[in-house]
């Protein structure tokens, strides 16, 4: 025994974590062999219209049967300038409001 290892407590933590990293070290071994087998699966039984389908559809509803490419090209952009739509909206809305005070008052 080290000289840093002084109770019974101290040998069972240290025997606890060599256990945790065997056990780790499988489980990585174990998701290479995983992943492998999803690999040749794929290439066994996946065609282009699989990999189309994966790759340009999403699950969800939000897309609405677009592609991902064109829910990117049409969907809001950053506007480094601020709130330049809610901006114009308010004066828009002054300005007709100011043309039926106009009107009414007449």
């Amino acid at each position: 025994m080290t000289a840093c290892i002084k109770t019974r407590r101290d040998i069972i933590c240290l025997l606890a974590a060599r256990n945790c990293l065997r056990t780790s070290a499988a489980l990585r071994v174990q998701m290479a062999t995983d992943i492998e087998r999803l690999v040749s699966f794929e290439e066994a039984y996946y065609d282009q219209y699989d990999y189309y389908n994966l790759l340009e559809y999403s699950g969800h509803a939000g897309g609405k049967g677009r592609s991902k490419r064109e829910i990117e090209l049409n969907t809001n952009r950053h506007c480094p300038a601020g709130h330049e739509r809610k901006i114009a909206e308010k004066y828009h809305n002054s300005q007709m409001k100011r043309r039926r005070t106009k009107s009414s008052s007449s």
